[in-house]
């Protein structure tokens, strides 16, 4: 929107204003924060939205009934130390869904005010209200309460920015709830790109690479910078313009704000080696000295990070429907590099059924992680069924878990009894320290005997792993649709490498299926039958 002004109500009257919109649904009234505002609008997309944010205003914000000057101290006092208490309380046609915990986290991070800057970089997933919490409620509250002197809104373009600002300009000039408690804090028919409140706060917008050098409102520099969304689908594959977005953070961002002032950089991150994505996760200076936090839709105990408005049954249904790299790169800020290692159309995948008859030679690898805890390393086991005759190797079995190594090991024995190995391997410097005096003991318990062999490393993990790429691009390694932890196995090649992605999974495969490979010619594949029938159903089936 271009410096657009909104009409005063006691100019145009908003029943004008709003002639020819359809009134909203129950349904849609109730999306609350969820509403897009960070969505790039044309002049009249942002009319018709107003309209309808207008419309949701008079029907949803109503002043406070039964209201006192007792009740009016105590809502003010409790608002003014709670900024999501004011968003719930004056904004209720954006905040009609309780907060998730990492709202109030991410309204921390722009409290926090310390004698030096520590700029604040977040991804957070789409849809999550992170621009509605950041760039509209909590700058209303600051507003309302005096608590910054000069706000600055940025985004990809002074267009998408100007509309944030609008929005901001059009509660304060609308919303009833706010008016009764704060007064008129804005006139009608100003710019709504740059304007200044009765209380004496500048609010300006700004698209990236504008200046801010020297920017002041009276003797106040900025003292709350909000980035939000910075990027889009396409300059982000730009390597030039990632590093005009850095060096303008660096060199022109930072040096505008007052000593005691916030930056915050907020979005979702597009694709690895993105400006965003840079900032999160370099080791480097001057980012591995900002404040970092990426949320995932998803957390890792599979709970949803905002549970009253997207369930975590709901979350797990859309990344079957939308698939993992598409899932990931939405909803959990882990888009796919730009030149993956494997792609998710090589993965092919079997029935149990076709194994009937199949002589196999079934091998299994164990990759223990002696550490515990939630950044700990995956436990993995994972079987394949080489046969010869096709030179396929088919993964019967995944197993990637966080859990004790106890359990794991129990694991390993449950998988021996559904399709015996003809030899199990792991790693030879841990077997020797540990494994082996652990699987001596269960086995006794269990009367199992193992056919385990130490195998020793020498060549680096990501080499190992690559030796994989050529087979899954040929079709030589299928896997069974959702069984077992296939899925996460999939996961964890699709992301290789990754600093972010754990890699135990793919390691396990690559091992076993080397160790497939170099069998002795003593050994005879088996017939394959299966040991236990599963829910697939039938005989043979596993």
């Amino acid at each position: 929107m271009d410096a657009g002004v909104f009409p005063g109500p006691g100019g145009r009257r908003r029943g004008t204003w709003l002639k020819g919109t359809r009134e909203k649904s129950k349904g849609e009234r109730g999306r609350g924060p969820g509403m897009n505002l960070n969505k790039k609008l044309t002049k009249t997309a942002f009319r018709q939205k107003a309209d309808r944010i207008l419309m949701r205003l008079s029907m949803d914000v109503n002043p406070f009934w039964d209201d006192n000057q007792e009740k009016r101290e105590q809502r003010l006092k409790k608002a003014a130390a709670d900024p999501l208490f004011f968003c719930r309380t004056y904004l209720p046609h954006y905040f009609s869904h309780a907060p998730a915990p990492f709202h109030y986290e991410l309204v921390r991070f722009m409290e926090e005010r310390g004698e030096v800057v520590t700029p604040v970089v977040v991804a957070a997933p789409r849809e999550f209200a992170k621009s509605t919490v950041c760039s509209f409620g909590y700058v209303l509250h600051q507003i309302c309460f005096g608590k910054r002197h000069f706000i600055i809104i940025g985004s990809d373009t002074e267009d998408l920015a100007s509309d944030l600002t609008g929005y901001l300009y059009m509660e304060l000039l609308y919303n009833e709830r706010l008016q009764k408690d704060f007064g008129e804090l804005v006139r009608a028919n100003k710019p709504v790109d740059d304007f200044i409140t009765a209380n004496g706060v500048r609010v300006k917008a700004r698209g990236r690479g504008q200046r801010l050098r020297g920017l002041k409102h009276r003797q106040h520099r900025p003292d709350l910078i909000i980035l939000d969304d910075m990027e889009n689908d396409v300059n982000v594959r730009n390597s030039e313009i990632v590093q005009q977005i850095l060096d303008w953070i660096v060199s022109a961002v930072y040096p505008s704000l007052d000593a005691g002032g916030t930056l915050m950089i907020i979005g979702t991150i597009l694709l690895k080696h993105s400006a965003l994505d840079i900032m999160l996760k370099s080791p480097d200076e001057p980012y591995c000295r900002f404040r970092r936090k990426i949320f995932r839709a998803l957390q890792e105990d599979g709970s949803s990070l905002w549970e009253a408005r997207h369930p975590a049954a709901r979350l797990e249904m859309q990344k079957q429907l939308m698939g993992t790299v598409a899932f990931n790169r939405e909803k959990m800020n882990e888009p796919t590099p730009i030149k993956g290692m494997f792609q998710e159309e090589w993965f092919r995948y079997y029935h149990p059924d076709t194994l009937k008859d199949k002589n196999l030679v079934v091998v299994g690898f164990f990759d223990p992680s002696l550490e515990t805890g939630g950044t700990a390393d995956y436990k993995a086991v994972v079987t394949v069924g080489y046969c010869p005759q096709e030179q396929v190797f088919y993964v019967l079995d995944a197993f990637i878990q966080k859990t004790t190594l106890e359990q794991t090991l129990q694991a390993v024995f449950n998988r021996h009894r559904e399709h015996p190995y003809h030899v199990l391997g792991v790693e030879d410097n841990l077997f020797q320290r540990l494994l082996l005096k652990e699987f001596d003991r269960m086995g006794r318990e269990l009367g199992i005997f193992l056919p385990m062999k130490g195998v020793t490393h020498r060549i680096a993990k990501e080499t190992r792993v690559a030796v994989l790429s050529p087979m899954l691009e040929r079709g030589k390694i299928r896997f069974i649709r959702g069984h077992s932890d296939q899925g996460r196995l999939i996961e964890q090649l699709l992301y290789f490498p990754s600093r972010n992605q754990h890699d135990d999974g793919p390691d396990a495969l690559a091992a076993a299926v080397q160790l497939a490979q170099t069998m002795t010619v003593g050994e005879e594949p088996k017939k394959y039958e299966s040991i236990r029938p599963r829910a697939f159903g039938g005989r043979g089936a596993f």
